[in-house]
C-alpha cells in the first residue's frame, strides 16, 4: 500500500503548515485518500501511487526537457 503523506520527508512547506494546524483533518484526509485508491483499484482503474516509479519517471521527464532546451 501507499506510503503515508505524513511520513514523506519531501513535503511542501504549504502542506507542512496545513498538517501542523489541523492534525484531525489530516487523518481524515489521509483515510479518505486510502479508501478512494482502494475503491478505484477494485473498479479496475489504474492508480499511480508507487512512489519509486513516480520519482523515476519524473527524473526521466526532467532529463528529456533539459535535452530539448540544450538543442534549442
Amino acid at each position: 500500500m501507499r506510503r503515508s503523506l505524513i511520513s514523506n520527508p519531501n513535503k511542501s512547506p504549504l502542506l507542512q503548515r496545513l498538517l501542523r494546524k489541523a492534525p484531525a483533518i489530516n487523518k481524515e484526509m489521509e483515510n479518505r485518500m486510502k479508501w478512494t485508491n482502494v475503491l478505484y483499484k477494485a473498479e479496475g482503474l489504474r492508480v499511480k501511487d508507487d512512489e519509486d516509479m513516480l520519482r523515476s519517471s519524473l527524473k526521466e521527464w526532467g532529463d528529456q526537457s533539459e535535452n530539448i532546451v540544450e538543442k534549442m
